[in-house]
């Protein structure tokens, strides 16, 4: 055998430690992804080398103080807020390897990705769809925690007879109203019928500015252009109108009870230490 053949055999294990490694790297960038709210976090890709180790505890990561005399550097806010430390670290380890982003979430940062690489018109599609399914979730989680409780006066469950001697429980209302593929169904008559809630009756303001980026989103998706409406303006595909359908996004996440602290690409700078802390 030449040396050269001898060299590449001896370097088996590693490259089998490599491969293994691969996996655990992309596992943890994704729930480091959701637990910070750094949209762009390094890919799978830019692993240029790697190796294992063990250690007792996470090393500090900033000094104690901010030496005298040394002028504050200037962050940009939106990294500096999603920065991945030694805290967001053991959070995402924590979550588990079955961890599995909720898919709001996961749109809503696809659509910060969007913004910061000035695609508007996918931050907009990508933030009016994480709206639409984190109404659509909440409401049918609600609505099966219904179908799974004692009868509830306020609800018309009926048991329905289906093939094979078996039974299903259903709120007739809700199979109706759910079928409807209206967002504004969402935001008041469902939500009003389940959650007892409705965005309509709760917040004008907001409901009208829910309104603009799903109307702006059907618009693009169904003519590929958009047409101005007096009473429902569409969002302009700029950096504002995309700023606007995430704030817009972050708004409806609150009122559902959602999480809504992701941190937004606005473009502020922070000083440290004097303003920015994690």
């Amino acid at each position: 055998m030449s040396n050269c053949e001898q060299a590449l055999r001896d370097r088996e294990p590693e490259k089998s430690k490599l491969k293994n490694l691969v996996p655990i790297v992309a596992d943890l960038l994704l729930r480091l992804r959701h637990v910070s709210g750094q949209a762009t976090p390094p890919r799978l890709e830019s692993l240029i080398s790697s190796d294992e180790t063990n250690i007792d505890e996470f090393p500090p990561l900033l000094a104690d103080s901010w030496p005298e005399g040394l002028t504050p550097s200037r962050f940009q806010k939106y990294l500096w807020s999603t920065a991945i430390t030694a805290d967001r670290i053991a959070a995402a380890t924590a979550l588990g390897q079955e961890f599995v982003p909720l898919t709001h979430e996961a749109l809503f940062l696809d659509a910060v990705v969007a913004f910061r690489g000035n695609d508007f018109r996918r931050a907009i599609l990508y933030s009016a769809i994480s709206t639409e399914v984190a109404f659509g979730t909440v409401i049918d989680e609600s609505y099966d925690r219904v179908l799974a409780a004692p009868d509830d006066e306020r609800f018309r469950v009926i048991a329905l007879p289906h093939a094979g001697a078996v039974t299903v429980r259903k709120d007739p209302i809700y199979e109706r109203l759910r079928q409807r593929s209206d967002f504004n169904m969402l935001l008041h008559e469902l939500s009003l019928y389940v959650l007892r809630r409705s965005l309509l009756a709760e917040n004008q303001g907001l409901y009208a500015d829910a309104k603009r980026p799903y109307s702006t989103r059907n618009q693009l998706v169904h003519s590929g252009g958009l047409v101005d409406n007096e009473t429902n303006p569409p969002l302009r595909l700029d950096a504002a109108g995309a700023m606007t359908a995430l704030e817009t996004a972050t708004a409806l996440f609150s009122w559902l009870k959602l999480r809504n602290d992701f941190p937004l690409p606005d473009g502020e700078f922070v000083a440290y230490p004097s303003q920015a802390t994690w």
